[in-house]
């Protein structure tokens, strides 16, 4: 999943396979939806989303609001992404809008700009804290 210089290698996300692959020469105006994964390489503007893995090269930009499994951002986001596993932000990527992530990993020098929302974490903090709340609680009953 990691090269040797620490990056990720997008195609062990999903076995190797690259189902839809914008290059860099192509520009997209409109909604883009796949079932399978996603490489954006070139410009898209409206909306992304895949069920599967996506990954935003580091030359692209995307103005859309993006949903995935999993991404790899290395270029310009302006938008909310939303990420149902990990949010990988490498030293060149440029993200601007909310993110909402289970994992988040970003690297020195990526910018983001925007609010973060941790899904799981924080559903365990709330259990977490209404545990604490409940033996208090049950404590000043005594």
């Amino acid at each position: 999943m990691f090269k040797s210089n620490g990056e990720e290698d997008f195609n062990d996300y999903n076995g190797g396979q690259e189902d839809t692959v914008i290059g860099s020469s192509i520009k997209i105006e409109g909604d883009l939806k796949s079932n399978g994964s996603i490489v954006i390489e070139g410009e898209v503007s409206g909306t992304v989303a895949t069920e599967q893995d996506l990954r935003i090269g580091d030359r692209s930009k995307v103005v859309a609001d993006v949903t995935a499994n999993n991404a790899s951002i290395s270029g310009t986001v302006q938008g909310n992404v939303k990420v149902k596993g990990k949010l990988s932000l490498s030293s060149n990527a440029h993200v601007d809008g909310d993110i909402e992530a289970a994992d988040l990993e970003i690297n020195s020098g990526a910018v983001f700009n925007g609010k973060c929302s941790m899904t799981e974490i924080q559903k365990v903090e709330n259990k977490d804290s209404n545990l604490t709340e409940e033996k208090e609680g049950e404590g000043e009953e005594e």
